[in-house]
């Protein structure tokens, strides 16, 4: 049965009720449902509390001074307010300036620095504003990369609580995409890698600022580590692999040196392992750069040669080894298990040779004493490893040299293709490099001819035929200029080959020329490559470039 239906008079006593059905007596002030000019003082507005930015702004001083002289602000400070909360807030960017005003004002007492015209937003979500401070951060270009990092990381949760699931790294730049906020898939895993793994870790080092390519650098040394940790002892010792590379990471966080926490690594996971750390070494490397060596020992047992397994050649520069050096002592792993190997003279052919000898043409005789030398410094000689080699000489001679970023891997060929650099070479009006630069210079060009980009009269193989298809790309910086110019196009941004008259002034007199482990892993890198040639037979042969 329905209600009594009211009569007039009782409708007309409720209209007239005020705030009706609130008991209380006052309600809030309602804030805007949209955009509006507002003026408020410096008692109304609050600081943005999750503000990405956590270090003083560099540009503080610089931006008081202009807001001094102009007499307060010459734009409008964006606010908004949370549901429920009396004072407004910074919503996209601010806080520098309101902290500003606020001294301003207490040494002033001038009211231009107190009553500040402010542009309000209607409240929309945390999210929302947390986003909006990162993109007016952004556009600033003001911002660490720490503090953008742990700014994703409070957005990425922030939006997980709000949705009430987690998000896929996917879902995550989806969901940015929709506020306005665009980042890459790298700066995303980047970012990630920055607040969740190593923060915790070295929270000093990455404060006194990392830049991005250390941050890749230390991401790429873990994986290589722990590739390395999962053939040894598998998978299900992740966590342990976890604790341990944290544990050295974090020892370093009071004094940061890249070649103290690799030797550190190295001397750990060489204990851990049972490995030789030479070995350790050389795999550690070789999965570093993209290339997967061969187990030496098992390469070494497997063959009957006399030769030893142990390479110092390889190793990160922090060794001081010299080449030849461990040719005559046995690996650790093998010498439990196999008599020492017998020691031949250096005239006398080795097993390897007679072995190898169905595989490739033999010049009438014995071999020559330049090819025994080449031989006696090889560890595994399978094609991959000696292109693994390569790879890894090449990358540590330009990062010596600020060219990483010329050196490519692939895994046909010499192992490894050269880029033109990111940046210019400083050339003079002839067409060489000047100062540093000519050392560059000549590095970039030899390691371009051993890489067999070009032939040997210095121009381009030809783009249709087989060897250019596999190794050249047009996402390269190179592949255009030396499609349509060919090396005249290339020597815009690294000038012309050095002069053979001026290669012996590179390597010996120049005093801004190769340190000595470039100079050392300049001759192994051609050494290598020359066996690797060798080893197919015709030095013109495409067999070294087939993917089969």
């Amino acid at each position: 049965m329905a209600g009594k239906r009211p009569t007039g008079d009782e409708i007309s006593n409720l209209l007239n009720t005020p705030h009706f059905g609130d008991e209380g007596g006052e309600l809030p002030p309602a804030d805007p449902i949209t955009v509006m000019q507002l003026v408020l003082t410096l008692e109304q507005i609050r600081p943005y509390d999750r503000n990405p930015r956590r270090d003083k702004n560099p540009r503080y001083d610089e931006i008081k001074e202009s807001i001094r002289a102009q007499r307060g602000l010459n734009t409008p400070l964006n606010v908004t307010r949370r549901p429920g909360d009396t004072l407004y807030m910074v919503e996209a960017g601010g806080n520098t300036r309101l902290q500003i005003l606020q001294e301003l004002w207490d040494e002033t007492k001038e009211e231009c620095f107190y009553r500040i015209h402010a542009q309000y937003r209607p409240w929309i979500s945390e999210s929302h504003v947390l986003t909006a401070h990162l993109v007016e951060n952004e556009l600033r270009g003001e911002v660490s990369l720490l503090d953008k990092a742990l700014g994703l990381h409070d957005l990425k949760a922030q939006l997980e609580e709000e949705a009430g699931e987690s998000l896929s790294r996917n879902e995550f730049m989806r969901r940015l995409k929709e506020v306005g906020y665009t980042v890459s898939k790298r700066q995303v895993i980047r970012m990630q890698y920055l607040a969740e793994r190593l923060y915790p870790l070295i929270p000093t080092v990455l404060q006194n600022g990392l830049v991005q390519r250390d941050i890749d650098h230390i991401r790429d040394i873990e994986k290589a580590y722990f590739k390395f940790w999962c053939q040894q002892f598998g998978e299900d010792q992740a966590e342990q692999f976890q604790l341990a590379f944290g544990d050295i990471l974090s020892q370093h966080d009071s004094g940061w040196d890249f070649k103290c926490v690799r030797t550190e690594l190295d001397l750990q996971f060489s204990e851990l392992s049972g490995l030789d750390i030479n070995q350790l070494q050389m795999e550690v490397d070789a999965l570093l750069y993209g290339e997967q060596h061969q187990n030496v020992t098992n390469q070494q047992s497997s063959s009957e040669d006399g030769e030893h397994s142990t390479n110092t050649h390889h190793t990160p520069p922090q060794s001081d080894s010299q080449p030849g050096e461990s040719t005559n002592t046995p690996t650790q792993n093998n010498s439990t298990t196999q008599p020492p190997p017998i020691e031949q003279p250096a005239s006398a052919p080795k097993a390897s040779d007679a072995q190898s000898s169905e595989q490739q043409p033999q010049p009438d005789g014995d071999k020559d004493e330049a090819s025994q030398v080449i031989d006696q410094y090889a560890g595994p000689s399978d094609l991959k490893s000696l292109r693994a080699r390569n790879l890894i000489l090449a990358l540590q001679i330009t990062q010596r040299n600020n060219l990483s970023a010329c050196i490519r891997p692939i895994h046909v060929g010499m192992g490894f293709l050269v880029d033109l650099p990111e940046t210019p070479f400083e050339i003079c009006n002839k067409g060489y490099g000047i100062g540093r630069d000519a050392c560059r210079q000549f590095l970039w060009w030899t390691l371009l001819g051993t890489c067999e980009v070009v032939n040997g009269s210095g121009s381009l193989w030809e783009l249709s035929n087989d060897r250019a298809r596999l190794t050249m790309t047009e996402e390269m910086r190179i592949y255009e200029p030396l499609k349509q110019d060919g090396i005249q196009g290339v020597a815009k941004t690294v000038g012309l080959p050095t002069p053979l008259e001026y290669i012996p002034h590179q390597l010996l007199s120049n005093p801004q020329g190769l340190d000595d482990h470039s100079f050392r892993d300049l001759l192994l890198l051609l050494e290598n490559c020359r066996r690797l040639r060798n080893k197919v037979g015709d030095p013109g042969d495409m067999r070294l470039w087939n993917t089969t």
